[in-house]
């Protein structure tokens, strides 16, 4: 397991750590416009957007203004460099201006799906006139003579008085919440602990071939999906993991799981609901959601249908089930929220996952019995013994889905705290049956 490092130290001057240095440059030595040392391979900034700024040097007498005013990052990348697979890299880096900059590695390790540039580090906000210091960590994927680190910039101009690169001190996982690994005002949606080794729990929701969805609350930013080929839980176990943090073309995600443990299992979990179109956005990422609507657009060749509730369309994908929808049909669909290729997509798990909502029959025989009623606080809700899967549904009295919780025993217990005194309908629904009842909230 690669040892994680602390990142985005903002300091004043040198944090003064007496650690091994692999590479350093003060941008002072400069030739034919250009500082020596930089402009790698890889580097896709133009040279006329790089000037050498002879004032206000720290060290040495120069600083590199790296000016790019656009939004999308351009690279201004070191000289070749040997460096270690698994070794973990501290980059310091001296700035000032007006503008963005992060770090990251060419690697040339082609085989991650990253085409050898690793992951990028969040962006530091650099507003000051005067010089400040950043640390950032890096780590390679792979052993090679051909490295370049990466100075990535964008948003205005951003002046580089000194660069170091050294082998850091190690320190012990972090250990944070999904929400605190999940929750980031950065436009790019980047986890603020990206590339951190975390220790971190939560209930399994979904189980995938490739890893599993997990979530510690029923609410937005908890959830999170983990790459791990080697540990397959169930759902409904919660479980603790030590993970590194990475953010997998914009999706934030756990792999390289260490430590794992299964606290409980058996544990129920919230759907939560919201409109269709509102169910495209960040804070839903890897959470367990439930959306309803209309098939707005059939099956592509890549299994993505649509559904629309009127406030716009949300994808449902086929990760870990296909399902055959008809157009114009209004159907209810579950599961996890994944994010790949540009668009937020609902992954059901199996046939109890997408109900057609007009095709329900509903029981002859009640299904669930609850109580207290009227309740105030906690629901509690027993349902029949032969009852797996089931979806327990409340609706306001103008017919819209206000919560939604998936059972795994005979007996859930449903907070209510968050809903309005009133009365409501509780329906139980499993393998194309329903039952329903009335709730009064005090």
């Amino acid at each position: 397991m690669k040892k994680i490092y602390i990142i985005l130290l903002a300091l004043s001057v040198s944090c003064g750590l007496q650690s091994q240095i692999i590479f350093e440059s003060d941008l002072s030595n400069w030739n034919d416009s250009t500082p020596n040392d930089w402009f790698g391979f890889k580097t896709n900034i133009e040279a006329d957007s790089v000037d050498e700024v002879t004032t206000g040097a720290t060290y040495g007498t120069s600083l590199a203004a790296l000016v790019n005013n656009e939004s999308q990052h351009r690279r201004f990348t070191s000289e070749l460099l040997s460096l270690v697979e698994g070794e973990t890299y501290e980059v310091e880096f001296w700035v000032r201006g007006n503008g963005e900059i992060r770090t990251n590695l060419f690697d040339g390790d082609l085989d991650g799906g990253d085409s050898g540039y690793g992951n990028y580090n969040p962006y530091v906000i650099v507003a000051s006139n005067t010089v400040e210091s950043y640390v950032q960590i890096v780590s390679p994927d792979t052993t090679y003579d051909a490295m370049e680190l990466i100075l990535s910039t964008r948003n205005g101009t951003v002046e580089v008085d000194r660069v170091e690169l050294r082998i850091g001190i190690p320190v012990d996982p972090v250990e944070v919440s999904i929400y605190d690994i999940q929750f980031t005002t950065d436009a790019s949606g980047d986890s603020p602990v990206n590339n951190l080794e975390v220790v971190t729990s939560g209930v399994v929701t979904a189980v995938a071939d490739n890893g599993y969805y997990m979530q510690d609350a029923d609410e937005s930013w908890s959830g999170i999906f983990v790459e791990d080929f080697d540990n397959v839980p169930a759902i409904g176990d919660e479980i603790m993991i030590s993970a590194l943090v990475e953010e997998f073309f914009n999706f934030t995600r756990l792999h390289s799981v260490d430590d794992y443990t299964v606290v409980s299992s058996g544990n129920a979990f919230q759907a939560v609901v919201d409109g269709s179109a509102n169910l495209n956005d960040e804070k839903y990422e890897g959470l367990f959601v439930l959306a309803e609507g209309l098939c707005s657009e059939l099956p592509n060749q890549y299994g993505e249908w649509l559904i629309n509730d009127g406030s716009g369309d949300i994808m449902i994908d086929d990760q870990m089930f296909i399902f055959d929808p008809t157009l114009s049909l209004n159907y209810q669909v579950m599961g996890p929220m994944n994010y790949s290729f540009g668009a937020f997509k609902v992954e059901p798990r199996d046939g109890n996952d997408v109900s057609q909502v007009s095709a329900l029959v509903e029981s002859e025989v009640a299904l669930f019995s609850m109580y207290p009623n009227p309740v105030e606080d906690v629901l509690i809700v027993q349902t029949a013994s032969d009852m797996t899967n089931a979806e327990i549904l409340i609706y306001d009295t103008q017919g819209r889905l206000v919560k939604a919780v998936v059972a795994f025993n005979e007996l859930i217990q449903i907070d209510v705290n968050d809903l309005s005194a009133g009365s409501y309908t509780v329906q139980l629904v499993s393998e194309g049956l329903f039952s329903t009842s009335s709730l009064v909230i005090r």
